[in-house]
């Protein structure tokens, strides 16, 4: 559900007295003496003198604080807790956590359990996937068929100053880099979707409040995994190329449709989603991926040197979308 968030408040002249004169901390000292107190929270402080504002932000890592994966719509109370706690510590007011402003959101759809075969097959299929969305780019290098490919070996990442998309294999994450794989981080392939302050504040206009309990909740995550999620990664199972013409040969659908959706997966094996658009328009690519979404065939194949003992692998987002 929830992996990090962000939250930011303008410090009044009795909570910034209270932090440097009752406890003798200075702003710019703030990060420094709070770092590794408390697993999970990260504190920074601001001392804008031209604005003569005082900003304090913490991003709170929620698995880190709570010392599981699993988060539930409950927790929220235990963070506002825990979180009003340390302001009533260091700047003499639990109350001022009502007066903050959210910056970042990140929700997280955790799919457990992959092998590390699997994991790999599933990083090279999104690797395939368009290089814009919806004003989101594709962060990676340029190949040599024009398209753009990840530059991260254990995911890809889409962005835009508003809103980040990302899969990646956390347990591979945390071993290229050396750093201990929680139990809640074993085996799994995470998707991302991480809201940043442009989103949030715009989000305003249409009623949404800047405020933590605004988007912790289940069906908000929901929204957003189908929303940035699905349209970049499609529907349906994944098949190796034989396997899901034989499924296309067996449908309903006349005998050219079937043929035209045989060379489109071709096409699209060859290379990523900018292939079959250097042949046809995007209208006629819609076409093609509605006719397979119908089928329950998704558009990506798996590589047949990667299909060593299987044919098929499930979707793993809509999987766990139906779980939550």
């Amino acid at each position: 559900m929830v992996d990090t968030f962000e939250l930011s408040w303008n410090l009044e002249p009795r909570q910034k007295e209270h932090l440097v004169e009752d406890l003798g901390i200075a702003l710019k000292e703030f990060a420094k003496v709070t770092q590794g107190k408390e697993p999970g929270f990260t504190f920074k402080a601001y001392d804008i003198k031209v604005a003569s504002v005082c900003i304090i932000k913490v991003v709170v890592n929620v698995p880190k604080v709570l010392g599981r994966g699993y988060i539930v719509e409950e927790d929220y109370e235990t963070l506002k807790s825990l979180i009003s706690s340390q302001l009533q510590m260091y700047f003499g007011d639990q109350r001022m956590f009502k007066n903050h402003t959210l910056k970042r959101f990140d929700y997280r759809l955790d799919c457990q359990g992959i092998s590390p075969e699997h994991r790999r097959v599933y990083i090279k299929l999104f690797d395939k996937a368009k290089d814009k969305y919806n004003r989101m780019v594709k962060q990676g290098v340029l190949g040599p068929h024009g398209s753009v490919k990840s530059k991260y070996s254990t995911g890809n990442i889409y962005g835009n100053q508003s809103v980040t998309v990302a899969v990646y294999d956390k347990e591979s994450e945390c071993l290229s880099k050396q750093a201990p794989v929680e139990s809640w981080e074993k085996g799994v392939l995470r998707f991302e979707v991480r809201l940043k302050a442009n989103h949030l504040k715009n989000k305003k206009r249409v009623g949404r409040e800047d405020k933590l309990k605004d988007y912790w909740s289940v069906e908000r995550q929901k929204e957003y995994i189908r929303s940035h999620l699905l349209p970049i990664y499609y529907r349906g199972p994944y098949y190796t190329h034989e396997r899901a013409k034989e499924l296309i040969y067996a449908s309903s659908k006349s005998e050219k449709k079937k043929s035209v959706l045989d060379e489109f997966l071709r096409l699209l094996g060859k290379g990523s989603f900018n292939t079959p658009l250097k042949k046809m328009s995007k209208s006629t690519v819609r076409s093609r991926l509605k006719d397979l979404e119908e089928l329950e065939i998704n558009p990506y194949t798996i590589p047949i040197k990667d299909a060593t003992s299987f044919s098929s692998l499930p979707n793993i987002i809509e999987q766990k979308l139906k779980t939550l």
